[in-house]
């Protein structure tokens, strides 16, 4: 619409929520769907005949080998982040297959993040660099993949938050969260989480091993009395 690579974002919305080709078929009913994917769903019949015109699942068959390498190459960072992460939101570690993240759940996320950084128009932050990639970058894109989805499901709920829409119009934001209470939501979740899991350099009071079970309130004690110190300074 203006050429800039924004427009991409609402088709990059609604492939996030596409079955694989030949299908194309919708993964949720239009409603849980983000609203910017939703303006450009009339596009699906069309990619059916494409994809099918121009054998996509060959094309894929050909450059999958180039995901799979880079999958293996950062599978111990990348489950590390996602472990800790889900351990902080309470939520089940994703499918695994001999100790290994499951390819198929692998390959789905890296698509995501790939999605996702030209969705926000950021294809460089979750490149290598040096041969490593940035991990906060690609915790970010793993929180939107793990939070989005939840949220809107709820976007009727969340749009009570819309008064709150006048009271930011002249701020320093993206458009996209000066005018979508869900988009806004979103993002200030992963900041918040952000913000309470990132690393300080001041390292965490931990309760010695094997100390007997009478002496954990003294511990406990001295761990509140560490933080408080810690806050303090």
């Amino acid at each position: 619409m203006t050429g800039s690579e924004k427009d991409i974002s609402q088709y990059i919305s609604l492939a996030l929520y596409l079955s694989p080709p030949p299908e194309l078929e919708t993964s949720v009913e239009l409603p849980e769907m983000p609203p910017d994917s939703t303006q450009v769903v009339e596009i699906v019949p069309l990619l059916r005949d494409f994809a099918a015109a121009i054998d996509l699942h060959g094309i894929w068959l050909t450059v999958h080998h180039i995901y799979d390498e880079e999958i293996d190459r950062l599978h111990d960072p990348l489950s590390k982040m996602i472990g800790g992460t889900n351990l902080y939101l309470k939520m089940p570690a994703p499918p695994t297959t001999g100790g290994a993240l499951s390819s198929s759940w692998s390959r789905s996320f890296a698509q995501a993040c790939e999605c996702a950084h030209l969705r926000h128009g950021i294809c460089r932050r979750g490149s290598p660099v040096n041969g490593t990639i940035p991990m906060s970058d690609v915790r970010h894109t793993y929180l939107h993949y793990v939070i989005e989805p939840l949220l809107y499901t709820r976007a009727n709920a969340i749009d009570r938050e819309q008064p709150i829409m006048k009271e930011i119009r002249d701020a320093p934001l993206d458009f996209r969260f000066r005018s979508d209470t869900v988009a806004l939501t979103v993002e200030c979740l992963i900041k918040a989480i952000e913000a309470r899991t990132m690393d300080t350099g001041v390292p965490e009071y931990k309760i010695p091993a094997g100390v007997e079970r009478s002496d954990l309130p003294r511990y406990e004690h001295e761990r509140q009395v560490y933080e408080e110190k810690v806050q303090r300074d």
